[in-house]
């Protein structure tokens, strides 16, 4: 909530992580209110991280998470 849409040529990218397992799980530009689903499931245990990245996405986070958040 309260996210600012991102930046011209930029998205945020949603992560799953497991251990030293990160994998993408969606796109999405942010904004006052945004809900988007994650295109992968999240495991118990793991972990849920957003980055700002370039248009389109990328293969690795390039950046240090704004936030995580872990899944029960």
């Amino acid at each position: 909530r309260e996210l600012a849409p991102a930046p011209p040529g930029k998205t945020y990218e949603a992560w799953v992580i497991e251990g030293d397992k990160v994998t993408r799980a969606g796109l999405f530009p942010g904004g006052t209110r945004t809900a988007f689903v994650l295109t992968r499931p999240v495991p118990a245990g793991a972990v849920v991280a957003v980055t700002l990245e370039r248009a389109g996405g990328v293969e690795k986070p390039t950046v240090k998470p704004l936030f995580t958040a872990k899944s029960a």
